[in-house]
């Protein structure tokens, strides 16, 4: 699958060493919530296209990006605080997860983003959150969805 990448981040991504430090940048949004909860696994607060996010600890785990790749990415918050779980734990149906990937020199470029995904099979226990975050898979669907049936259309018969 072919990208638009910038420059400065086809450089970093090939060099065999870089200073460039690249963030993920993850929102979390539903309705319920007043404002989504923006967080970044940098370390620092990171303003990206004037929204800021805040520090916090997260592991995302990205499935292989090829045409033939299917599935699913596994989100992994750190739960030592409990503010994550709590909030999340009520949210029915499921929060929208937004991931970008910026470089932190030039947080305004988002370089890769994901579409807001629903994240799925939460799970949580004393130390994280985790959950999968997929996109509805449309490949066992009967196509075509409907059938020209004497039931359904009896000018046809």
């Amino acid at each position: 699958m072919s990208r638009n990448l910038s420059e400065r981040h086809k450089r970093s991504a090939n060099a065999p060493e870089t200073d460039d430090c690249w963030v993920s940048l993850l929102v979390i949004e539903h309705a319920s919530l007043e404002e989504p909860l923006r967080f970044n696994n940098s370390g620092a607060e990171i303003t990206s296209n004037g929204e800021v996010y805040s520090p916090f600890p997260f592991l995302l785990l990205l499935p292989e990006d090829s045409e033939e790749a299917v599935g699913q990415a596994r989100l992994t918050i750190d739960n030592t605080s409990r503010e994550i779980m709590a909030t999340i734990r009520g949210l029915r149906p499921e929060p929208l997860i937004t991931v970008s990937v910026v470089i932190a020199a030039t947080p305004d470029i988002i370089e890769i983003q994901l579409p807001p995904l629903p994240l799925k099979n939460i799970s949580y226990d004393d130390f994280v959150v985790e959950g999968q975050i997929a996109a509805e898979d449309y490949a066992g669907e009967p196509f075509p969805a409907g059938k020209f049936t004497p039931a359904d259309f009896p000018g046809m018969f």
